[in-house]
């Protein structure tokens, strides 16, 4: 479960990296590994503390929904709203 999170984060973690181009940044397989490594970490020591899988399914929707809605908001502000305040800022 702790793996299967950080693949996501770190997938997530990737897509956010678009550049003003349009384009992604190249892959970096050292962040993606350290994301996956995180994850399978918190997932042992959650196993070790005893926390069951509804309690950590909820956690990890919960992170996941967080980290998704964040990660959105910072794509959209790049992508629209920045530029918005650009145009009306040189229309002035």
């Amino acid at each position: 479960m702790g793996i299967s999170s950080g693949i996501v984060f770190g997938i997530i973690g990737y897509l956010k990296s678009l550049k003003k181009d349009g384009k992604l940044e190249r892959f970096d397989y050292n962040k993606f590994t350290q994301s996956v490594i995180i994850g399978g970490i918190i997932g042992a020591v959650s196993k070790s503390m005893g926390i069951n899988l509804e309690v950590a399914q909820q956690f990890v929707f919960n992170t996941g929904l967080i980290t998704i809605v964040e990660n959105l908001k910072k794509w959209v502000w790049r992508q629209y709203i920045k530029n918005l305040f650009r145009k009306f800022r040189c229309n002035k």
